[in-house]
């Protein structure tokens, strides 16, 4: 009988699983030029198979879905587009993070490197789609930001950056009142950090951050990008000092924004989380202080009906939750157990999102019996994460 093999640690194991599933990534390339070349020569003639997807489910039980999505990584990350081996600047990501840049185009592929998790992908791909969604007539009917008429394009994005993050503001307003030393490691914590920020009327860009002092900033619907560096930003930054001058960070953000600071109106007894460094930070529009709106009398007879919206809640809870899981905050606090379960969470809505998107021909019943498994084996992970770190249900 084999021993098992013995790991000294975690790092170690994980280690050695990640280099396996590197080696699968490029084989994953491999296959997928061979099943390319099943589908664009006469190669299966005297095999019986008509097609190259008939061939693969026979012999494989590989579906069309899988055909679809090897054909497609092959498409877009290997050398030339057409052949067997891995583009040089995608070795080392894997194959679930190449799936998930596949939906990416190459302009914010570019910016992301094999140290940047499955999560932080995932995050960057939701934005890009976010914003795919929104018209180009509704981009220019968005109510644009008085202050920002007379701005550059990168005081824009610093003014932008700073409301939406008001966290960052707080660290970097008073590390410059105080030393000015190491502002630019907060804003930049890592060796890379992108800051998706959305501009109304303009739409979302990645900002980018390096440790190397250059930096760039990619608008995501025309993918035009523009380089700087910190003497750049620093002096678009200088309005906002200017605006906000002798305030603490509360004063000068009111002052800045005309909007309360958001310390202003957080639960008091709310524990305070650790603050998780990622290398994306979505964008999230500033909030002003919560109003309760007036409160209609319902007759007695809606009742009923009030009943049934809440009996259907939930679902629409555990689609705003599995959002949740996969972005900076949920993993604040996070236990090991929890951290598996939201990696399995997000392998499992790639898995999903594949049969529903990757095919080129109508997804047929099977294929979508399996997809609706996927998703009740989600919600019972999304149950089970919630009760391992007390999280209540999304309103």
């Amino acid at each position: 009988m084999n021993q098992l093999t013995q790991y000294a640690d975690y790092e170690q194991y994980k280690a050695a699983l990640d280099s396996e599933l590197q080696k699968t990534a490029e084989g994953f390339v491999r296959i997928g030029y061979l099943l390319k070349v099943a589908r664009d020569t006469d190669i299966l003639k005297e095999s019986g198979y008509k097609t190259v997807t008939e061939f693969a489910q026979a012999e494989y039980n590989i579906d069309k879905t899988q055909v679809s999505r090897f054909i497609h990584i092959n498409d877009k990350f290997a050398e030339g587009g057409y052949s067997d081996h891995l583009l040089p600047e995608y070795q080392g990501y894997g194959y679930a993070k190449l799936t998930l840049m596949l939906a990416l185009p190459d302009e914010m592929n570019e910016e992301l490197s094999q140290d940047f998790s499955k999560s932080e992908i995932q995050t960057l791909k939701q934005e890009y789609e976010k914003e795919q969604e929104i018209s180009e007539i509704e981009v220019m009917l968005e109510e644009k930001t008085p202050d920002m008429s007379s701005m550059s394009a990168l005081e824009k994005l610093v003014y932008q950056l700073f409301k939406e993050n008001a966290d960052l503001f707080k660290e970097v307003w008073i590390e410059l009142a105080e030393a000015d030393e190491n502002a630019e490691g907060i804003i930049c914590p890592t060796d890379k950090k992108i800051y998706v920020v959305r501009i109304p009327g303009e739409g979302r860009y990645n900002l980018t951050f390096n440790e190397n002092g250059e930096h760039s900033y990619l608008n995501q619907r025309d993918l035009s990008r523009n380089s700087f560096n910190w003497d750049d930003f620093w002096k678009a930054f200088e309005m906002l000092q200017n605006t906000g001058a002798g305030l603490d960070y509360m004063g000068a953000y009111e002052n800045i924004y005309g909007i309360t600071y958001p310390e202003a109106f957080k639960d008091e007894v709310a524990p305070v989380q650790p603050r998780k460094e990622t290398k994306v930070q979505p964008s999230k529009p500033a909030k002003e202080a919560p109003k309760e709106a007036p409160k209609e009398a319902k007759p007695e007879e809606s009742k009923e009906s009030e009943e049934l919206e809440e009996a259907e809640e939930p679902d629409k809870a555990a689609v705003v939750t599995t959002a949740e899981l996969i972005s900076e905050e949920a993993v604040q606090g996070e236990t090991k157990e929890g951290k598996t379960i939201r990696e399995r969470i997000l392998d499992t809505l790639i898995d999903i999102e594949a049969v529903f998107n990757a095919s080129d021909e109508a997804i047929s019943p099977e294929e979508v019996d399996k997809a609706a498994t996927k998703i009740a084996d989600v919600l019972k992970d999304i149950g089970r994460y919630r009760e391992i770190h007390n999280m209540e249900v999304s309103e």
